[in-house]
């Protein structure tokens, strides 16, 4: 894909990684989106982040993290199969996959993944009758 196109997957891809149950990992130099391979023998490419696409995703990464820290239901019983609940899991061709982590206080996080480039701000997501939602975090 182009550029841009690498950097939007990549965003989608980390923001699956945390909300989706289970360990998280990122190793060195994938939250500034270097090109290359991991290297011991060279220091990251920290001139990446001169440019508007590697900045964004390393300030998606810090974002991620501090809702990751703040949110219980992202890390509270993360392998308890009733804190995690598939809403949206059969609409293959719109691209669009969702489910609801559950935190210990009864508090629920939405995470909404579109996994195309088709902007859908009207896509229907309702859990027993309840359709609102407040935005956290738009990648």
């Amino acid at each position: 894909g182009s550029y841009k196109q690498k950097f939007d997957q990549v965003r989608l891809l980390y923001f699956y990684m945390l909300v989706h149950p289970g360990k998280k990992l990122n190793f060195m130099g994938g939250e500034i989106g270097m090109f290359r391979e991991w290297d011991e023998n060279r220091e990251l490419d920290w001139g990446l982040l001169g440019y508007p696409q590697h900045k964004g995703l390393e300030q998606l990464i810090i974002r991620l993290g501090e809702l990751y820290e703040h949110r219980p239901e992202l890390h509270c019983g993360e392998y308890h199969p009733a804190r995690f609940e598939w809403l949206v899991r059969e609409a293959k061709d719109e691209g669009i996959f969702a489910f609801v982590r559950k935190g210990p206080d009864g508090k629920q996080l939405l995470a909404v993944l579109n996994t195309l480039p088709v902007f859908r701000p009207e896509f229907p997501i309702c859990r027993n009758g309840f359709c609102h939602a407040v935005p956290l975090l738009c990648t």
